[in-house]
C-alpha cells in the first residue's frame, strides 16, 4: 500500500495477479540487489546552517519592512523558477521570542488554509514549518527527543494566529502569527513569534548552536490541498528523521539598519 501523501519510505509491495491460471502450485521470485551507485554519483550531503541575529524592535503585524536582508533563507518549489511559489525567510532572536518572517512570491491563492487549526492537516495548505532542537547533542540521533519540536503556522482567515507545536500535541502560548496578502495577490507575507520558555532547555545565548530547519507548504486555491513543498535541507524526510536537519547559530549582534536591538 502506497500513499503519497503520509509515504515514510523503507518498504516495496509487489503484487502477482493471474496465478489462479497457472497448473502450478507454487512460485518461486528471486530479487537481486541493485548495484551500488558510482562514487561519482553517490550525492554528498550538505550542511546548511542559517543565521539568527539579534531582534530589534520587531512589532508582529505580517508588516516585513523593518527586516533588514541580511540571514535571508530563500526556498523554492523548483530551484530559481519564479512563476512558481517561492519564499524568503528571515530569524531573529531576543531572549523572550524566536521570530520568523516569511515573504511567499509565486503563489495565485495566498494565505490559503481551510485546515489551519487542524493539527493533522495544517499542512495541506498554506503554512511553515520550523523544525528546531534546543540540545545540540540530540542531533543526527534521528527520531525525535523531548528537545525536539516541529511548529507550525498557518496564515488566513481560518488561521488561530498562533503557532502550534506537531511533536508536542499543543498550541504554543504567547506565540503569535501575522500575515498580509500583497497588492497583487501573488503572495504574502506571514511573521512569526515563539516564546523561549515554551522549549525545555536552557534561554538562548549568543553563539548557541541548534538542529534546525524549515519549509514552506503551498496549497491548491481551496486552501485543503497541498501543491508544492518548498524545503530548505533538500531532504524529504525531515519532517520525522531530525538527522536530516541543518542547524541554525545565534549571532551575537543585530544587523544593521535595524536599529536598537530588543533587551
Amino acid at each position: 500500500y502506497f500513499n503519497q501523501d503520509h509515504f515514510t519510505g523503507g518498504f516495496r509491495c509487489i503484487e502477482f495477479k493471474g496465478l489462479d491460471k497457472l497448473k502450478y502450485n507454487s512460485l518461486s521470485v528471486t530479487l537481486k540487489k541493485a548495484a551500488p551507485p558510482k562514487k561519482e554519483e553517490t550525492e554528498e550531503k550538505q550542511d546548511y546552517v542559517a543565521q539568527i541575529f539579534k531582534a530589534a524592535n520587531l512589532s508582529i503585524d505580517g508588516d516585513l519592512s523593518e527586516w533588514n536582508e541580511t540571514g535571508s533563507v530563500r526556498l523554492w518549489a523548483e530551484k530559481n523558477n519564479r512563476e512558481l511559489p517561492h519564499s524568503q525567510l528571515r530569524f531573529r532572536y531576543d531572549q523572550r521570542f524566536l521570530y520568523v518572517s516569511v515573504n511567499v512570491r509565486g503563489d495565485d491563492s495566498p494565505a490559503k488554509n481551510r485546515n489551519a487549526q487542524s493539527r493533522d492537516l495544517m499542512w495541506k495548505g498554506d503554512c511553515l514549518e520550523l523544525y528546531l532542537g534546543t540540545d545540540f547533542k540530540s542531533w543526527r540521533k534521528g527520531k525525535y527527543t523531548e528537545t525536539d519540536y516541529q511548529l507550525m503556522l498557518a496564515p488566513g482567515e481560518h488561521s488561530a494566529g498562533k503557532a502550534y507545536c506537531w511533536t508536542h500535541h499543543t498550541w504554543v502560548e504567547a506565540s503569535k502569527v501575522a500575515w498580509k496578502i500583497h497588492d497583487d495577490k501573488m503572495g504574502y507575507s506571514l511573521e512569526g513569534q515563539i516564546p523561549w520558555s515554551f522549549f525545555k532547555g536552557p534561554l538562548p545565548k549568543s553563539g548557541k548552536q541548534m538542529p534546525f530547519d524549515m519549509r514552506m507548504m503551498c496549497g491548491d486555491a481551496t486552501g485543503k490541498k497541498y501543491l508544492h513543498n518548498m524545503i530548505w535541507s533538500a531532504r524529504n524526510m525531515a519532517f520525522n528523521r531530525t538527522e536530516e536537519w541543518g542547524q541554525a547559530v545565534l549571532e551575537h549582534f543585530a544587523v544593521a539598519g535595524e536599529v536598537k536591538p530588543n533587551k
